[in-house]
């Protein structure tokens, strides 16, 4: 699994800083917290004012991102139509959610995907658990840089 999830993984600047000193834990996460996930076009990978217990990696610009908890897309023939300014195309190469590795925190917006693709999904709970048998002194560390 490392070979596959640790070049995202460490795209998260906070997660990057702590590579050489904590690389055991880190694979760790990799194996246990980490999977690839599909995505038919039209889903929803999270919605607005829910409890976010995982974060996604974008692998693709199959993605849309609706800032705007009150805006809408709406599906018309499998396909996505924005109904609003706010909505935007994500970057392949992209983390969402992130900050529900640190604290306990509500998806803002409303991720979807436009076309069938794939999601690299990070089990927050799971990242939780391994830490729990960590070293906690290297992980507070962490989170005070990621925050």
């Amino acid at each position: 699994h490392e070979e596959l999830y640790m070049p995202k993984l460490v795209r998260n600047a906070a997660i990057f800083t702590f590579y050489h000193h904590h690389h055991g834990l880190l694979c760790q996460i990799c194996h246990a917290a980490m999977s690839e996930r599909p995505v038919l076009a039209g889903h929803d990978i999270f919605l607005p004012a829910k409890e976010a217990t995982h974060a996604y990696y974008s692998m693709s610009e199959s993605l849309v991102y609706d800032h705007g908890a009150s805006s809408r897309a709406f599906r018309s023939n499998g396909r996505i139509a924005c109904g609003s300014q706010r909505m935007n195309l994500v970057r392949t190469d992209s983390w969402f959610a992130e900050m529900a590795l640190w604290c306990k925190w509500i998806y803002r917006g409303h991720l979807q995907a436009k076309a069938t693709t794939h999601v690299i999904d990070l089990d927050c709970r799971e990242v939780e658990q391994i830490v729990v048998q960590a070293d906690s002194r290297s992980m507070f560390g962490m989170r005070i840089f990621a925050i």
